[in-house]
C-alpha cells in the first residue's frame, strides 16, 4: 500500500476523535434559557391580552346603555289637576328636550298631583285648591328644567332678562334669589347618581310679598310661584343638562309627613331616553 493510502486509512480512524463534539451541559443551559424566554414572552402576550381585554371592556361600559326593562308599574305624571295620586311610581317630564331624561318619583298613598306631587291637609267640603290655600302646612317636590329664576322681590311675572342656562347660571341665580334667605353656603355633591349643588333657601316669612309670588320658571311649567315661609332644599343637577329636583316644607308640619316627604326625595331617579 503506497504511503498516501497509508495516511488516508489513519485519517480515517482518527475522524471521531477530529469532530468537535458540543457541551452538552453548555446546550442545556442554553436551551433552558431558550425556553424560559419563550414562556416569558407567552406570559407577557397573554397579560397584554388580557389588560387590553379589561380596557376594551371597561370602554364599552362607558357607553351610554339603554334603560333596563322596568321591574315596576311606572304611571305617567298627571300634573298639576289637583287631584289625589294613587300610591305608586309616577314619570315626570320635566322638559321639552326628548334628549333629556325623565324623573321616576315614588309616593305613598293620599298625596296630590300639582306642577308636582305635593301633600297637604284637606279641609271638609273644601276644594283641594281651596283647602291648600288655607292649609297651615304642605310639603311637595318639583323637577324642572328651570329656564328663568326670579331677579326681583315680589316678581310676579319672569322677564327675558331673568333667563338662566347652564349649570353654574342657574346656580348662582338660586343663591341670590330675592326674598329669599340662603342658609349657609351652597354644597357641592353626589345626587340622585349625577353632580349636583345643593342650595337650602327659606322664602321670607314676614315679606311684604303677595302669598304666591314667582320664583322660577321652566319650560313645562311655566311659572312656578312659591309661598312666603317655605323652606326649599333646591338641587341643581349635571345630566348631561342642567334639571333642577326641589323639596319644600313650610309650617308646622307633622313627623309623618316630613318622613313621607324624605322617602319621596330618596325615590328620586332619573332614566335617558331610549
Amino acid at each position: 500500500m503506497s504511503e498516501p493510502e497509508l495516511r488516508l486509512r489513519e485519517l480515517g480512524r482518527e475522524a471521531p476523535y477530529l469532530v468537535d463534539l458540543p457541551d452538552l451541559a453548555s446546550l442545556e443551559r442554553r436551551g433552558r434559557g431558550l425556553r424560559l424566554r419563550r414562556q416569558a414572552g407567552v406570559v407577557a402576550a397573554a397579560a397584554v391580552l388580557a389588560a387590553t381585554g379589561v380596557f376594551l371592556f371597561q370602554d364599552r361600559t362607558t357607553e351610554p346603555q339603554p334603560a333596563p326593562p322596568r321591574a315596576e308599574e311606572v304611571s305617567v305624571y298627571p300634573g298639576g289637576l289637583m287631584e289625589e295620586l294613587e300610591a305608586g311610581t309616577y314619570e315626570i317630564t320635566p322638559s321639552s328636550d326628548p334628549d333629556d331624561p325623565t324623573v321616576l318619583v315614588t309616593v305613598p298613598k293620599g298625596w296630590n298631583s300639582a306642577d308636582g306631587p305635593n301633600r297637604f291637609p284637606y279641609l271638609p267640603g273644601q276644594t283641594r285648591e281651596e283647602s291648600l290655600a288655607q292649609s297651615t302646612w304642605s310639603v311637595g317636590l318639583l323637577a324642572l328644567k328651570v329656564t328663568a329664576v326670579a331677579s326681583q322681590d315680589c316678581q310676579q311675572q319672569l322677564a327675558p332678562a331673568d333667563a338662566v342656562s347652564g349649570f353654574a347660571q342657574t346656580v348662582a341665580a338660586f343663591e341670590r334669589l330675592p326674598g329669599a334667605e340662603v342658609v349657609g353656603p351652597a354644597r357641592d355633591e353626589s345626587r340622585f347618581g349625577y353632580p349636583a349643588t345643593q342650595v337650602r333657601m327659606t322664602i321670607d316669612a314676614a315679606s311684604r310679598c303677595e302669598t304666591m309670588t314667582a320664583v322660577f320658571g321652566s319650560d313645562v311649567e311655566g311659572r312656578v310661584g312659591v309661598r312666603s315661609g317655605t323652606t326649599m332644599d333646591v338641587w341643581v343637577i349635571d345630566v348631561g343638562s342642567t334639571l333642577v329636583v326641589a323639596s319644600g316644607t313650610r309650617g308646622d308640619v307633622p313627623s309623618t309627613f316630613e318622613d313621607e316627604l324624605e322617602d319621596v326625595v330618596e325615590s328620586v331617579r332619573f332614566e335617558l331616553p331610549g
